[in-house]
């Protein structure tokens, strides 16, 4: 049981690893991310090509593994051209997984609300359970929004405050609209949720505007790291670091812990592994799966352990550089659009934020209109 217990938690090590993604980036910078990622890629990969029958013979292995990446191997092993094309990928794929990540999260809710109606129907002694259920999250989507709301009106600039109206006017519409002419299909908790979608897009978008404007100060060890040392080297060298460059990766460490940040961490989490499982699903051998294997396929790219590892990697290291480079106002690299896009775009409007917002929008009201047709896409259906 000792030794079962023990292959569980050696199964988990990547993940522990993950720890360390956002400890060493606010302590010496992104590309110590980038190469610590890449580190635990290789451990990933050198863990799965290691024949099974190797972990009975020798005991321990994936620890052994583990501790010739980390603490053996210098981490200016990986050539710079990797680093280079790792950061690019990450950056320009935030976008696109910002616009995925809002919709199958508006996906998830709205399939929750529609089993919560089937459940009213199919049982009314316990239908007053699922609208008191309805009824409290859609309270505490609008309190939420109310909050965030307040917050934007405060703090915010002006281009923002006439996006908080739009919104708010917007969220009256809509659910005036359900209310009207779509009651049937439309969902109360559905519009809820659509309405605090758009205003933490505000929300974000306030955050990552002041911190352009407000920039942290960033330790002077994020220039002057030897990349020479191991991943446990660097590690040790954190622990003897001054207690002002200390202080000052904190501030990194909180906006990391933050919990709007945390909140978004756990979305993109939930949008890359609902991909992984769609992805494995539409590329499965067998047309026709008995019962068993259906309620079995519920945790599908769990049954993928290292393809799941490399997408959580991905995504911490994603959502980590990416707040870096907004707390230090950095762009990964400016390009001749950018730049122009700067001239002419206001500086406290964020376009990734905006197309989020007409983005939930638009597809919840489609959802609405073919809501007798469930089936209508495989990535979107049960």
């Amino acid at each position: 049981m000792c030794l079962s217990m023990c292959c569980c938690v050696m199964e988990f090590l990547p993940y522990f690893c993950l720890v360390t993604i956002p400890l060493f980036g606010a302590f010496c910078g992104v590309d110590v991310i980038l190469r610590v990622s890449l580190m635990i890629f290789a451990y990933i990969l050198i863990t799965q090509l290691i024949p099974k029958i190797m972990y009975y013979i020798i005991p321990y292995l994936n620890i052994g593994s583990l501790f010739i990446v980390m603490c053996l191997i210098p981490m200016n092993l990986i050539p710079y051209p990797v680093v280079w094309l790792y950061d690019k990928l990450l950056w320009y794929s935030d976008p696109l997984l910002q616009l995925i990540e809002v919709i199958l999260a508006l996906n998830f809710v709205m399939h929750c609300s529609k089993r919560a109606t089937e459940m009213i129907e199919e049982n009314e002694e316990e239908a007053w359970k699922w609208k008191m259920l309805l009824t409290v999250f859609s309270a505490f989507c609008y309190a939420m929004m109310v909050s965030l709301g307040l917050t934007i009106y405060k703090e915010g600039s002006n281009y923002q405050f006439w996006l908080l109206l739009f919104v708010i006017c917007s969220s009256f519409m809509l659910a005036a609209h359900n209310m009207m002419w779509m009651s049937q299909e439309g969902i109360v908790s559905d519009v809820a949720f659509v309405s605090l979608c758009s205003m933490v897009a505000i929300y974000v978008m306030k955050e990552e505007t002041d911190l352009l404007h407000h920039p942290l100060e960033t330790p002077s060890s994020w220039r002057r790291y030897n990349r020479a040392q191991s991943v446990f080297s660097l590690g040790l060298a954190i622990i003897n670091t001054t207690v002002g460059n200390a202080s000052l990766a904190v501030q990194f460490l909180l906006k990391y812990l933050s919990p709007m940040f945390l909140v978004l961490l756990s979305v993109r989490l939930y949008s890359i592994l609902f991909i992984i499982h769609r992805v494995i699903k539409k590329f499965e051998l067998e047309p026709e799966k008995s019962f068993e294997e259906d309620v079995v396929s519920v945790a599908l790219p769990w049954r993928s352990p290292v393809i799941v590892k490399f997408a959580i990697v991905f995504m911490v290291t994603q959502s980590t550089i990416c707040l870096f480079y907004q707390c230090t106002s950095l762009a990964a690299e400016p390009s001749w659009w950018s730049a122009t896009l700067d001239k002419i775009w206001p500086q406290d409007i964020v376009l990734g934020r905006i197309l989020q917002i007409i983005m939930v929008n638009c597809f919840y009201i489609w959802r609405v209109y073919r809501s007798e047709d469930w089936e209508w896409s495989d990535w979107f259906s049960d």
